[in-house]
């Protein structure tokens, strides 16, 4: 009653302060500012900056879920909770990438269902048992802001005025600055699951009987690109788990000479490091060396959607050379408007099926090996190596109209001035084309199911894709001080950390506050050292692997040396 009152009085009501601007307070104070400064600066009292000062260590290590405003709320968050609701936003987020539309009781279903496999990853940090509930759900999307969830009984569309609005400010900026078609790029991110053939088919089959990985579920993500004139394709980005695979080493392949440009994390997810990278390194020497070489002026306009991997427009802006200009497509819009999405994928997922299915067919009809059989080539010759061959093809066949009419919704304008008689390719037909060879394999195929097939590639992140997510961004974000430390010292750090953790945890075996922070510790400063020191043992491994190569290729020349110079040597005596 007597708080109500306050309010009602006019009184200022006891504020929450998060995590984060907790954290902003006391990197304030690392900087050198005095607490009255940040106290003004945040317009809060002297003393509770203080107070936070005090616990600045266990707040500079607390990794929660945004908005939380405190590290462990005893009888109401259990240690796992913000661990779920940092994976929960992640999923969130990617279906947003994937515009779709997250409805309010399958954000709370599938909340449960992450909890529910944390506690099995972790049995020993369940406190209490979760129940995700209206409450629990509105406090979640106050704390985190989500923006593309519907309640239920609210319209799953895309927001139709908010594209108008959108269209119009970027034709606006197309006119004002005087960009022609050849200077406007779009790209979007899709994810490909490399070695999958449709259901139904033997393949599909052998597999899911197969003991151990399923090379269906083996995915990479590619980020293709274009310009409104359809007259430059970007050279395609790949995203794999494997920096090095077998199928390269073995054949020793210079990934600079592949089709695409060859990225690696561990979750194969788009992150923000590898996308602002992307950005300097090749995207711009890439459009840059085209505008020039057809004489045109130097200013490009980028558009993207508002993906998690993108970062912030501002900050991306700043990274980049002065003539390229970043524009975000206005949120749960990019469904309408995004050229990429426009059919570009989808007609590049139909070329890659159709010419994976004509390479098992001419493998099996014309391969010079003998009696080779479409199970032995797709288990010990379809590799990595082949698909990326295969991406870069489908991706040289996606024609220019297909390009140019992806643009259409956006710049409505082309539609007058193209050609009528200039189509996209007909979609129906590839999928025939896919199918001839399909029958030719013996395998019984419809339309339906090649349509599903491509709509299995947008599945929904696992909470070990989650997990490889997080992980994957919070490396790309590892200062160099951190990359550069030797696996001697990492293993040194490491081992005198998991003594510190195990006498921690025996000193208090029931506290679960202490066991959370512990866990929170590991998973924020410790873990991402335990991954960089797995990248260097894995590159010294792949050294070792060429230098015992190389060595034991000099042994035998000069062995083979010796035994020529001998029989020359013996030659010469008669």
């Amino acid at each position: 009653m007597m708080s109500a009152n306050k309010e009602k009085n006019g009184k200022s009501s006891r504020k929450s302060i998060s995590i984060d601007e907790k954290q902003a307070i006391i990197a304030m104070k690392d900087e050198g500012k005095r607490p009255s400064e940040i106290a003004a600066f945040f317009n809060l009292p002297r003393c509770t900056i203080s107070t936070i000062l005090a616990k600045k260590d266990a707040i500079k290590n607390a990794k929660v879920a945004k908005g939380v405003s405190r590290i462990f709320e005893k009888g109401r968050r259990g240690p796992l909770m913000d661990q779920m609701e940092i994976a929960l936003l992640a999923w969130i987020e990617q279906r947003e990438k994937n515009h779709d539309i997250t409805p309010d009781y399958l954000i709370m279903e599938h909340a449960k269902r992450l909890y529910g496999e944390l506690e099995q990853q972790y049995p020993s940090s369940s406190s209490f048992e979760f129940h995700a509930t209206k409450g629990w759900f509105h406090n979640f999307r106050k704390r985190t802001k989500i923006h593309n969830v519907r309640l239920l009984g609210e319209s799953g569309d895309a927001d139709v005025d908010a594209a108008e609005v959108c269209k119009d400010e970027i034709w606006n900026i197309v006119q004002e600055e005087g960009y022609s078609m050849e200077q406007i790029f779009n790209v979007d991110e899709t994810a490909l699951f490399w070695k999958k053939m449709p259901n139904r088919t033997y393949i599909t089959e052998d597999e899911m009987k197969a003991p151990g990985p399923k090379p269906r579920k083996d995915r990479l993500s590619l980020l293709l690109g274009a310009n409104a004139s359809g007259t430059l394709k970007l050279k395609p980005l790949l995203i794999y788990h494997s920096k090095m695979p077998h199928a390269f080493s073995r054949q020793k392949i210079d990934v600079t000479k592949l089709p695409v440009t060859w990225v690696s994390n561990k979750s194969s997810w788009m992150t923000k490091g590898i996308f602002e990278n992307w950005l300097v390194d090749s995207f711009a020497p890439e459009v840059k060396e085209y505008l020039l070489s057809k004489n045109l002026p130097l200013k490009v306009l980028l558009l993207l959607d508002n993906a998690p991997g993108h970062g912030k427009e501002e900050e991306i802006q700043e990274k980049l050379p002065s003539f390229i200009r970043i524009k975000f497509l206005a949120p749960n819009t990019t469904s309408i408007l995004q050229p990429m999405d426009q059919e570009c994928i989808a007609t590049f997922k139909k070329i890659y099926l159709k010419l994976v299915m004509k390479k098992c067919y001419e493998v099996c009809e014309f391969s010079s090996e003998v009696h080779i059989s479409l199970r032995e080539f797709w288990k010990k010759h379809f590799d990595i190596l082949v698909a990326v061959k295969i991406i870069g093809e489908a991706w040289d066949a996606v024609t220019q109209n297909t390009l140019i009419h992806a643009w259409k919704k956006l710049f409505p304008a082309l539609a007058q001035d193209q050609d009528e008689s200039l189509e996209p390719m007909p979609q129906y037909h590839l999928l025939e084309e896919t199918l001839v060879f399909a029958r030719h394999l013996g395998f019984d195929l419809t339309v339906d199911e090649l349509l599903q097939y491509e709509k299995e590639h947008d599945t929904d992140l696992s909470l070990e894709d989650i997990q490889g997510l997080i992980a994957a961004n919070e490396e790309a974000n590892l200062p160099e001080t951190v990359k550069s430390i030797s696996s001697d010292r990492l293993k040194e750090v490491l081992n005198q950390w998991n003594n510190v953790k195990s006498s921690i945890l025996t000193l208090y075996p029931d506290n679960s506050e202490i066991k959370a922070s512990v866990q929170n510790l590991d998973e924020t400063a410790i873990n991402p050292l335990r991954e960089v020191l797995k990248d260097k043992q894995r590159q010294s491994t792949i050294f070792e692997f060429f230098h015992k190569a190389s060595v034991a290729s000099t042994s035998s020349t000069s062995s083979l040396s010796a035994t020529a110079s001998t029989s020359s040597t013996s030659s010469s005596g008669y």
